[in-house]
């Protein structure tokens, strides 16, 4: 009879070795290369929408369920945005449907804001 092992055991002789995952700057790289003829468009997306809710705000979630855009597409925008000095922390939160706090972003600016983040800087080579 073979022994179950427990989640605290380490692998063992017997037991699978450890899977490799993908060097994560090379994906990085080739993620931000195919995204950087759309990522001007997608940060006036994601900036259009910050700035129609006002005062109010919004969440990344609220961000992506607005935009049916997925996380892994509009969090890297949103922090551009954000660094750019487009949008910034509200500090104030909401509860995630998990009941995690979750960071509401408003915009600085005005409408011009979405027009300079749809044209963006000459895109630069991802630093990573």
């Amino acid at each position: 009879m073979e022994t179950q092992l427990s989640l605290f055991d380490g692998p063992t002789a017997t037991a699978d070795p450890p899977r490799k995952f993908a060097n994560a700057s090379t994906t990085r790289r080739a993620a931000g290369v195919a995204i950087r003829p759309d990522a001007a468009r997608l940060r006036a997306r994601v900036l259009e929408f910050i700035q129609r809710q006002g005062t109010a705000g919004a969440t990344d979630l609220e961000i992506q369920a607005g935009l049916q855009m997925s996380g892994d597409t509009q969090r890297p925008r949103r922090r551009e945005l954000q660094q750019a000095g487009f949008i910034v922390d509200s500090g104030d939160v909401r509860s995630t449907a998990s009941g995690r706090a979750a960071v509401v972003w408003v915009a600085t600016g005005t409408a011009a804001a979405v027009d300079q983040a749809r044209a963006g800087e000459p895109e630069q080579e991802p630093p990573f």
